[in-house]
């Protein structure tokens, strides 16, 4: 495993996955994201039936659903193979975690057969609910928490 300069963790292709991911308590949530590649390369949409799932990243977090500044415990970000599947399935499927887009991401993981806990927000649907017209992370998160 190596760090990036920004301080998320790149799991290589022979990790063993589930010793690091048993270090983080059944209290932690993830912040949860799913990287495609189309599979029409001219494609302007991201298209969560046919795209090919080749990365997921996540956060952990302790969960502490009024604590907006919270900073993850660890980011990870992981090339897709059975293995990484098989662990973050383990990982995953008990705990409580956010995505921006979270349906696309959903779809996406369990097409791969990845199983996820329940799910607990999506900022996307909070602009909509907002009456926001743009739904992108970036904008939404410098506009209501002055985060960049």
């Amino acid at each position: 495993m190596k760090q990036t300069k920004l301080g998320c963790w790149v799991f290589e292709a022979d990790e063993n996955y589930n010793h690091i991911l048993e270090q983080f308590d059944k209290d932690t949530v993830v912040g949860f994201d799913v990287e495609t590649k189309p599979l029409n390369p001219k494609a302007k949409v991201p298209n969560q039936a046919t795209d090919h799932l080749v990365g997921i990243g996540f956060s952990v977090y302790k969960d502490e659903p009024d604590d907006i500044d919270a900073a993850p415990l660890a980011t990870f970000y992981g090339l897709v193979t059975d293995a990484y599947i098989a662990a973050l399935s383990w990982f995953l499927v008990n705990r409580g975690w956010y995505a921006h887009n979270a349906m696309f991401d959903a779809t996406v993981a369990q097409r791969y057969g990845l199983r996820l806990g329940p799910h607990r927000g999506d900022p996307r649907i909070i602009a909509y609910i907002l009456g926001e017209p743009e739904a992108a992370a970036k904008p939404l998160f410098q506009q209501y928490l002055g985060i960049e």
